[in-house]
C-alpha cells in the first residue's frame, strides 16, 4: 500500500497555478499537483498547518484571553494581485469572561469571578509561499460564527467582498 502511495506522489503531474487559473481549472488540481514556485502547495500547506494554526491561537490568545482554542482549516484562497495564499479556518475557543454573579462584596459567596464561555469563531491567515516555505503575513480572528455561517466582514465573506480571491479550496 505504502509503495502504490509513493508511486502516486512521484508519478502526479504538477500543473502552476497561474496556469490552473488561467484554464479556469484551479479546484480540479488542488491535492492533485496544483504547484506554486515549482512545488507542490498541498505539500507545502500540509508542512506548515500547524504553524498556520498557532498563529491563530497566539491571535486570539492576544485579542480575546482565550484559554483554550481548536480549530480547523475549511478553505485556501488565492490573492493574485498580492501573490498571497489565505487559509480560513472554522474555530472554538473558551473564553474567561466576567460572572455575573459573582459579588466581591459577599464574603460567602461561592461564586468564581469569573467563568468560562465556548463559543464559535473563525479565522483567516494571509501567507505567502516562498522556496517551499510559508510566510504568514497577517492573521485576522473574529467571534460569533464559523468560517462560511459568518456574516458582513467576517469570514468568508470578507474575503470575497475585499479581494480579488481565487477559490482553490472550498470544504
Amino acid at each position: 500500500m505504502a509503495q502504490k502511495f509513493n508511486d502516486y506522489v512521484n508519478e502526479k503531474k504538477l500543473v502552476d497555478l497561474h496556469k490552473a487559473i488561467s484554464d479556469g481549472n484551479v479546484e480540479k488540481y488542488w491535492g492533485n499537483g496544483l504547484s506554486y514556485d515549482g512545488k507542490d502547495i498541498f505539500d507545502v500547506y500540509m508542512k506548515n498547518y500547524d504553524d498556520i494554526k498557532s498563529e491563530i491561537k497566539m491571535d486570539f490568545e492576544d485579542t480575546s484571553g482565550i484559554s483554550d482554542f481548536s480549530g480547523q482549516e475549511v478553505y485556501l484562497g488565492y490573492d493574485k494581485k498580492k501573490d498571497e495564499f489565505i487559509s480560513g479556518w472554522d474555530c472554538w475557543i473558551t473564553e474567561e469572561i466576567d460572572n455575573p454573579d459573582f459579588d466581591m462584596d459577599d464574603e460567602d459567596s461561592y461564586e468564581d469571578e469569573f467563568i468560562e464561555e465556548d463559543s464559535s469563531a473563525n479565522a483567516s491567515v494571509r501567507f505567502k509561499i516562498s522556496n517551499g516555505k510559508v510566510k504568514i503575513v497577517d492573521t485576522i480572528t473574529w467571534t460569533g460564527d464559523i468560517f462560511y455561517q459568518a456574516k458582513g466582514n467576517e469570514g468568508y465573506n470578507a474575503i470575497k467582498k475585499n479581494s480579488d480571491i481565487i477559490d482553490i479550496r472550498l470544504d
